[in-house]
């Protein structure tokens, strides 16, 4: 009689469920070793990535400051420019009053003692003007 099947079979479950348990094993053991080789590396792309941010923010921050920097001083020379301006208009307009002022107090020095009229031809003063053609005989 021929050997019953029945109990091969059962033996050949068993040498399987072993190997699939092993093989499962194994590849867990794998899945696990691959994360864990993975996770320095995706914690240094985070570290990485977390520095580029921060120069980013840093190099962003940076320029705003000069941009502010360059509006202050643009800002500055207006103002200066400007008081200058007023300044100058200022001085011209002192300047004016004060050259009114002395010609107005020469005028009348002039006027009073009387050197400031030209003189009229053949006045018969002895002196000849400018204004004579005729020499002096």
């Amino acid at each position: 009689m021929a050997k019953s099947r029945g109990k091969g079979k059962t033996m050949s479950k068993a040498k399987s469920s072993g190997k699939k348990a092993v093989k499962a094993s194994k590849k867990a053991t794998k899945k696990t070793m691959k994360v864990a080789k993975k996770a320095p590396s995706k914690m240094m792309r985070a570290a990485k990535k977390g520095q580029k941010k921060m120069m980013r923010a840093a190099t962003s921050s940076a320029k705003k400051v000069v941009k502010s920097v360059k509006k202050v001083r643009a800002k500055a020379r207006e103002k200066m420019s400007a008081i200058a301006e007023t300044t100058n208009n200022v001085v011209e307009t002192v300047t004016q009053v004060a050259a009114t002022a002395a010609g107005v107090v020469v005028g009348t020095a002039q006027a009073l003692t009387g050197s400031g009229e030209p003189q009229p031809v053949g006045a018969g003063n002895g002196e000849s003007s400018a204004t004579d053609t005729e020499p002096n005989e």
